[in-house]
């Protein structure tokens, strides 16, 4: 596949069922932003040390690593993933 196929269909993805996309985006990024939050208490009160921001990084990195994989496959094999179900699944490791 060429890169302009890709973006194409990128496009596509992304503004067709915008509502629905909506709807099925906001639990991921709920979880985001309350694990960011939570972070952001843990730094303010002085409460997080190193290893806890380390530790908040790497989660963060995999779950957002997870959504941009299950979306790109999604796009490209024009197939439904559960990028929980996915990231969680034991075919991954």
């Amino acid at each position: 596949m060429n890169i302009g196929n890709i973006l194409s269909q990128s496009f596509k993805y992304a503004f067709s069922n915008f509502s629905k996309r909506i709807r099925e985006g906001f639990p991921p990024v709920l979880i985001l932003t309350i694990t960011f939050n939570l972070l952001d208490y843990l730094i303010s009160n002085e409460i997080a040390t190193k290893f806890t921001i380390i530790i908040f990084s790497i989660l963060i990195t995999l779950i957002t690593s997870a959504i941009g994989v299950c979306v790109h496959e999604e796009i490209l094999s024009n197939k439904k993933f559960n990028f929980l179900k996915e990231f969680f699944s034991k075919k991954k490791y």
